[in-house]
């Protein structure tokens, strides 16, 4: 699930995707699948966050941390590694040393993927894998599915309005959209910076918004679909037709209408 921690004034430090999976999970599928796990088996958090983020939340937790609990917090940044998929909405069936599920934030981030140090790598007799090395495995494995397109991630997440890791910083949960993504919750117990949270949640008072936008030259042709969906919120169905300075060609019958977007 999606989540977003705060500082004691209630401003995010980063926001971050929680997984849980049973200890010594690595070479079993669907790992994420809660009526799988044994709630007796001991079960261990890994937390997806942002690399420019990582060692400022590391730091934040175990600030936090009491000297006598059993929780142990341990960067795994080196052996574990983050891939996303996109063209697909199943995350069933994961081979061993992977865990998958759905972006719980936004439907067009698409599937994201977790590969193990110690997944597949362990039949070829290579004792430790290394990023650069669970990249190309990645992109061996689902060449035949889904082709690599680098880069892809940050301009799809842009697009969508979706803002992480550093460019959180400082700024409220609210203000970042986070109660849209699935990270905020108004009804859980005491959290730290909790107070700011509610108190903006429930006086309705948000005075900012991330929101994505596109700043284009004036030589530069506006997409016709673009044009076709603002026209339709702008002023109806009506506004693409016979009569209309939009001709969208023969045969091609107005689209149906779209929510308005505020």
């Amino acid at each position: 699930r999606s989540a977003c921690f705060l500082d004691h004034r209630g401003r995010i430090l980063t926001d971050a995707l929680l997984w849980k999976r049973p200890t010594g999970s690595n070479n079993e599928t669907n790992t994420t699948k809660e009526d799988k796990i044994d709630p007796n088996r001991p079960a261990e958090y890994l937390i997806d966050v942002p690399g420019d983020a990582a060692d400022q939340l590391l730091a934040h937790l175990n600030q936090y941390k009491l000297r006598r609990s059993k929780v142990k917090i341990v960067d795994k940044s080196e052996d574990v590694s983050v891939h996303a998929v996109y063209g697909t909405l199943n995350a069933e069936g994961t081979p061993p040393g992977y865990v998958a599920a759905i972006d719980p934030r936004h439907p067009s981030l698409g599937m994201r993927v977790l590969s193990m140090s110690n997944g597949s790598n362990d039949e070829s007799g290579e004792e430790e894998s290394t990023p650069e090395s669970r990249k190309q495995q990645f992109e061996t494995l689902m060449s035949g599915y889904f082709p690599p397109s680098n880069g892809t991630y940050n301009v799809i997440r842009k697009l969508a309005g979706v803002a992480e890791g550093s460019e959180l910083t400082g700024k409220t949960a609210l203000e970042c959209n986070q109660e849209f993504l699935n990270a905020v919750s108004f009804s859980k117990g005491c959290y730290l910076g909790q107070e700011l949270t509610a108190r903006t949640h429930h006086t309705g008072t948000i005075r900012k918004r991330i929101i994505p936008l596109i700043v284009v030259d004036v030589h530069t042709e506006i997409p016709r679909p673009w044009m076709m969906a603002h026209m339709i919120q702008e002023m109806g169905p009506d506004a693409i037709g016979p009569d209309s300075f939009l001709d969208l060609g023969e045969g091609v019958g107005t689209p149906p209408p779209l929510p308005k977007i505020s």
